[in-house]
Parts: C-alpha cells; structure tokens; sequence
C-alpha cells in the first residue's frame, strides 16, 4: 500500500486555489473596512454645545456664578483650553435678557461662523442652539453655536 501524500498535483492545485481564495476574500474584507472615512464634526459640535450649557444651567436654572467676570466657562464645562486653541473648534455662547446682551463667551477660530455657511467637505461642521432659563426672577435667552473642523481619519 502505498501512503504517500499529495501524490497527484490535482489535489495541490485546488488545495493553492482553495489559500488564495480565502486570502484574498480576507484582504478585501480587511480593505473595505479601513477604507471607511469618519465624520464626527457635527457631533463633536453637538457634544461641546451640550457641555457649553450644562455648565451653565443647573436644574433648569442659569448658574449666577455666570455673569460674573471671573467664570470661566471652559474649566466649568470640563473643556481642554489646548483643543480649544488647537484652531479645529469655536464656540460662541451669548446670554440675552429681554434683548440685549448680557454676557458672552468667544472661544476658537472665530473664521468657523462664516465657514458653518459654506458648502464644502472641508469646511468646519457647526450646531446651533437656543433655549430659554430663568434664573428664579428673569428669564434669559441663552444662543449658542459651536462648530468643529477635527477631520477623523480613515478607520
């Protein structure tokens, strides 16, 4: 009896044909995958706008601590100052009362509220918000726009 393996070269073609297929099935399976883009600008936005108020308001309530000089908004809202100078993100925050402004807080590329108008894939993404809060005896119009330009890599 003779026991040797592979001894007719039909049987290691389809077994080579077999590993190349499964190879290649695996290395575009892999390359779709990684070739997917990530947009997360407007979230991103979304994310500070909703930080940016809970900083703020508290229960509802806007935070008296607010219109005074010496709140940083920032620290209260637990944002890195660094991202913030980074150039990739703006915000704007400014609290009305009746009509006119009481206080406001700039902080990024001031060039994101023009750019937020622009088509374009490469401009920055941009959220706007407005809600109304009292503060016990007033109520104030709180307007807020953020917007981001941290382009995501590819997966």
């Amino acid at each position: 009896m003779d026991k040797r393996a592979y001894s007719n070269f039909d049987d290691m073609i389809i077994l080579f044909a077999c590993f190349i297929i499964i190879g290649a099935g695996i290395v575009i399976g892999v390359w779709i995958f990684y070739s997917v883009g990530i947009d997360i600008r407007l979230d991103e936005s979304k994310t500070m706008s909703n930080r940016l108020v809970g900083a703020i308001v508290e229960n509802g309530y806007l935070n008296k601590e607010v219109l005074e000089d010496n709140f940083n908004i920032l620290e209260k809202a637990g944002i890195d100052e660094k991202a913030i100078d980074s150039g990739n993100y703006y915000f704007n925050l400014i609290i009305f009362e009746e009509d006119s402004s009481v206080r406001s807080f700039v902080e990024g590329n001031k060039d994101f509220e023009i750019q937020c108008e622009l088509p374009g894939a490469q401009m920055a993404k941009c959220y706007e918000k407005e809600l109304i809060v009292s503060d016990g005896d007033k109520q104030y119009k709180i307007k807020v726009l953020t917007g981001s330009n941290q382009l995501g890599s590819r997966l």
